[in-house]
């Protein structure tokens, strides 16, 4: 039912300035995501608000979140076009690995938050040491094992350690 309600409103759902359905950023990297739309907008990032504190508003249009004493999330208001009035920046300063996963820019007034109808959203993935650790690793680790001939291939059996 709910959805029938938002198809049968007539609107479009809110653009973000990252078009990719999966944006890569490495740790301690700042993102900026842009969004815009017909109507007032809202943020939901990984973790959500559950383990942050807002230290301070700047104006109506600005709230910053402290999400461990460190790091930073920002959201202003911006400039909107005639199309999308609407419009909200999303700022994460020192991006950590925890950081990844979907970044949801919403219309904040409709309940019925739809990807691609009342809200818009993206994949973010940080890059952090650990998964240049294990990459380098693993290449070294594998590299070892074909060069010192311990790996062997039999076509009944396939690959294997020997």
């Amino acid at each position: 039912m709910c959805i029938d309600l938002v198809r049968s409103y007539s609107m479009t759902p809110p653009t973000l300035s990252i078009t990719e359905e999966e944006y890569v950023i490495n740790t301690k990297d700042t993102l900026n995501i842009t969004c815009r739309g017909q109507h007032p907008l809202e943020w939901s990032w990984p973790g959500g608000q559950e383990d942050t504190v807002q230290i301070g508003k700047d104006s109506e249009s600005v709230v910053l979140v402290s999400l461990d004493g460190v790091r930073t999330v920002k959201e202003e208001d911006c400039e909107g076009t005639d199309t999308k009035p609407y419009c909200k920046v999303l700022t994460l300063t020192g991006t950590q690995a925890n950081d990844t996963g979907y970044y949801r820019c919403y219309y904040k007034y409709i309940n019925a938050k739809i990807d691609g109808t009342t809200a818009v959203s993206t994949y973010v993935f940080v890059r952090g040491y650990l998964y240049y650790n294990l990459l380098l690793s693993f290449s070294a680790v594998l590299a070892f094992i074909v060069s010192a001939g311990f790996l062997h291939h039999d076509a009944k059996r396939g690959f294997f350690l020997i």
